[in-house]
């Protein structure tokens, strides 16, 4: 009989949410261990589970210490980490905790589905290969949460320009990239015509990243056939769906609406 599997529930919440994860993931068969977020809490039981749960519904008091204990935590011991918070909460956690350092993220309110197979995907693995995505944007903030939410599914290499994304090209070949649309120096246009002129890189999927005013400009480059585009302002869940989506063939939907 294979030994029951221990989860360090991360929360100062008592909330009916916080309820139903615990019994959602007890019915995994799963071993729920609740901690407070506070450092000595979780000093007390971090060796007692490798599966991190960080639930938060509001800045945790004494956010710095915590935040940073758990990132050193995290570097040493090389836990299984998730977050579960929204948007504005995922950005400060960020500041606190590097990405890297993070097996991935869920957005609140929380979809318990989502939650259930990411978890049935730790425990058991997939045997199919990640697809690989590079990710282009000059925003570090955009970058580390976009990274965040899709790293669980997908390899993602983040870069910050043009320049690092045709360095990386020039030994990689992923099986899509995401391109912001604006940037310094190179802008998206500028790049994707540099990659259709290779033999090399002119098949690699493109999608673009843009803000709300450039929907239009994308036309102007739609005789280079970039494979789509998607509106940074959209949640970061359904980013997660239309990439999962771009490689299922056939299904069609607009993230955008």
């Amino acid at each position: 009989m294979a030994e029951q599997q221990n989860v360090l529930l991360i929360s100062n919440d008592h909330s009916f949410m916080l309820n139903t994860i615990n019994t959602s993931l007890t019915g995994q068969g799963l071993n729920i261990i609740n901690v407070r977020v506070n450092a000595n809490e979780i000093k007390l039981n971090e060796d007692k589970a490798d599966i991190f749960i960080l639930y938060m519904e509001k800045k945790p008091d004494e956010a710095f210490h915590t935040l940073r204990y758990l990132e050193n935590v995290m570097v040493e011991k090389k836990k299984t980490f998730i977050i579960i918070a929204d948007e504005t909460l995922l950005h400060y956690a960020y500041s606190f905790i590097q990405v890297e350092h993070i097996t991935t993220t869920l957005q609140r309110p929380l979809d318990m589905q989502k939650l259930n197979t990411t978890i049935s995907n730790l425990l058991h693995g997939e045997t199919s290969s990640k697809k690989s995505i590079l990710l282009v944007d000059d925003d570090p903030t955009y970058l580390k949460m976009v990274r965040g939410t899709l790293q669980l599914k997908y390899h993602v290499t983040p870069v910050n320009s043009g320049r690092q994304a045709i360095e990386y090209l020039a030994a990689h070949r992923p099986d899509l990239i995401l391109l912001d649309y604006v940037m310094p120096e190179a802008s998206g246009p500028e790049i994707l015509r540099a990659l259709r002129s290779q033999p090399a890189t002119a098949d690699i999927p493109v999608v673009f990243l843009t803000g709300n005013n450039d929907r239009e400009k994308v036309v102007e480059v739609i005789t280079l056939k970039p494979d789509g585009y998607l509106l940074k302002g959209v949640k970061l869940d359904k980013i997660v769906e239309y990439v999962d989506n771009f490689f299922r063939p056939h299904i069609e939907e607009d993230p955008n609406a």
